[in-house]
């Protein structure tokens, strides 16, 4: 009976595997190139998402502790979906005690209620001033010295506060691009799956590898960019931190489950023996120009534009008239008239959609995706 291969021998053989078809395949490796570009694109989206949704929470609790003066928003005892924030702070010693005294599911006094929202609120304040980049390390050690002589003085303790408020956006967060959690990739359209695949097996491809896809992360001259696309880039390699110069470095099963990378693997393996160079970004369209012109319908430049402007949407999103006059500079905006008959002639031409009927947004297809990301601003 053969041993159970461990789970790096696991890893390793997946890294062989993407190796060889990158080796038989020379284009697949532009293609590589090109969804780096595109996942680079799907984090920022994620981060940009996920800050939107905490500075909604902050305003969501700073409204529910000052101008509601609530620890509870009502709106969560009639069906609204709860979002509880927890953290440490200052309570007056009294106060504590008569909190203590309740029910964590009781509705408390009105009154009471509203001295413990003004107390909470300190607190909340205090916990961001404190984390805040705007406060100097001196600043911060005067705010703790106040804070430990209120609580030796007994007239306050260190209580943990629990806020509850209707959950930001239908409390649903936004899909992470990096995780290998089943369900939350089960969450991507095709298209950005497709990118997240080949993003993935490009890291598998290139460890170890002499001849990487990719040698380095891509430099664009900003600091702030530059410093994301090197995080991004050594995200996607399955190595040991420790052994990242090595010449054979050690991998890492713990972060990248092989279960998981064998069906990404496994996807872009059948993507690549059925010839699809209609869905990639570089060897389907060797020539850009036949890209855009011969193969397809060529588009008018307000077509372009319209197609360009839904392109800087999630893939997910259903989209109106008026969302895509908004988004458009307005040096170049479009009315909503010219608008609706473009969008009509992009649906015939199959570049994008009304998945949920003719009454409803439309989006783009993967084909129309890639046409926008070929289509020089």
């Amino acid at each position: 009976m053969e041993p159970t291969p461990s789970r790096e021998d696991e890893l390793a053989r997946l890294c062989n595997r993407a190796q060889a078809l990158v080796r038989e395949h020379a284009w697949l490796g532009d293609e590589i190139r090109a969804a780096f570009l595109a996942f680079m694109e799907l984090s920022k989206r994620f981060g940009a998402k996920t800050t939107e949704i905490e500075q909604h929470r902050q305003r969501q609790i700073r409204e529910l502790l000052t101008t509601k003066g609530r620890l509870v928003d009502p709106e969560t005892r009639k069906g609204g979906i709860a979002w509880y924030d927890y953290f440490d702070g200052l309570c007056p010693t009294e106060l504590d005690k008569c909190l203590r005294e309740t029910s964590r599911y009781e509705v408390l006094p009105r009154k009471l209620e509203r001295k413990a929202a003004a107390a909470a609120h300190a607190a909340w304040d205090w916990n961001q001033k404190h984390q805040s980049s705007d406060t100097t390390p001196r600043q911060r050690r005067l705010m703790e010295d106040r804070r430990k002589r209120a609580v030796e003085a007994n007239t306050h303790v260190i209580r943990t506060w629990e806020v509850t408020i209707v959950c930001p956006f239908g409390g649903q967060e936004p899909a992470n691009p990096y995780s290998f959690e089943r369900t939350e990739l089960q969450r991507f359209p095709d298209a950005d799956f497709h990118t997240i695949a080949l993003y993935r097996v490009g890291g598998l491809a290139d460890a170890g590898s002499l001849r990487p896809t990719m040698p380095e992360a891509p430099s664009t001259g900003q600091e702030k960019e530059d410093g994301a696309a090197y995080v991004t880039w050594r995200h996607r390699l399955p190595i040991l931190e420790e052994d990242f110069d090595e010449n054979l470095p050690g991998l890492n099963p713990r972060a990248f489950p092989p279960d998981i990378l064998e069906q990404m693997l496994d996807y872009v393996e059948k993507w690549v023996s059925n010839g699809e160079p209609n869905m990639d970004t570089s060897q389907g369209a060797q020539n850009e120009s036949d890209a855009v012109g011969s193969s397809v319908p060529a588009l008018t430049s307000n077509q372009s534009q319209v197609l360009r402007t839904m392109a800087r949407f999630d893939a997910s999103c259903l989209l109106f008239t008026k969302t895509i006059e908004e988004e458009m500079d307005q040096s170049i905006r479009l009315s909503e008239r010219t608008i609706g008959p473009i969008v009509q002639k992009l649906i015939e031409l199959h570049y994008a959609e009304r998945p949920e009927g003719d009454r409803k947004g439309a989006r783009l297809t993967i084909d129309g995706r890639k046409l926008a990301s070929k289509i020089a601003d």
